[in-house]
């Protein structure tokens, strides 16, 4: 799970993609229609983190309707993130990998690196940046 703890609060209005369930506090990347979707460890362009829960049980699931999403601001914001695997002190600096579902940083995988590592918070939390873009 990721939480902003630095930078402004910006917030914006995007669509989601049709019968996708995705989960407060999950990086959501852009699918190739422009709606959202959980970011995976390919994705290559992150706006930023959902901030509300899509269940197939809601009455818009099986529609591209306007969620909130916490935007990323690229060399502002600051984010408060779960990682798999053991976290340590000499990470710091050092970029990762998403999870498969944006959920994470996956410190075990290096391919795609987007997340960079700011601060140690413990063994399964760290301070991050999100890039906003991966060429």
């Amino acid at each position: 799970m990721f939480k902003l703890i630095g930078g402004r609060r910006v917030t914006r209005h995007y669509p989601k993609t049709a019968s996708t369930t995705l989960t407060n506090g999950f990086v959501v990347a852009f699918d190739g229609s422009g709606a959202l979707t959980s970011a995976t460890i390919s994705a290559k362009l992150i706006p930023g983190v959902v901030i509300v829960d899509i269940a197939s049980t809601d009455t818009d699931f099986a529609s591209n309707t306007k969620i909130p999403v916490t935007v990323n601001l690229p060399g502002e914001s600051l984010w408060e993130a779960d990682v798999t695997g053991t976290l340590t002190t000499a990470m710091i600096g050092n970029e990762y990998d998403l999870s498969a579902d944006g959920q994470y940083v996956d410190i075990a995988n290096t391919t795609t690196k987007q997340i960079k590592i700011e601060g140690f918070i413990s063994a399964s939390k760290a301070i991050v940046r999100i890039k906003d873009y991966i060429a």
